[in-house]
């Protein structure tokens, strides 16, 4: 990591929620990016925990499958499966 704090040294959820963010889940992502809420979730990739800011999400004829995200540290988009977000639900967050 050549920048930034590593997750591991930090309370995510402490400074998530102390900057206005709520705790959502998984299923709420697509409504709430129609809505256009801003949204970051902490995902688990083979480098380890990463944090991403979910700005869309790929729909096909079985559901929803896929997210567009940016990586904050590179401003590049990215596309995360939902298994990368479903072992860390509980690090998805929400800014109404």
């Amino acid at each position: 990591m050549d920048y930034g704090i590593p997750l591991a040294k930090m309370d995510v959820f402490l400074f998530m929620t102390s900057v206005g963010f709520y705790v959502t889940d998984i299923t709420e992502i697509p409504h709430n990016i129609d809505l256009g809420c801003p949204m970051t979730a902490v995902i688990d990739t083979e480098d380890g925990l990463h944090m991403v800011e979910i700005v869309g999400y790929y729909q096909d004829y079985v559901g929803i499958n896929a997210f567009q995200c940016v990586n904050p540290g590179n401003g590049m988009y990215e596309t995360h499966y939902t298994h990368e977000f479903n072992e860390y639900s509980n690090y998805i967050f929400v800014k109404y």
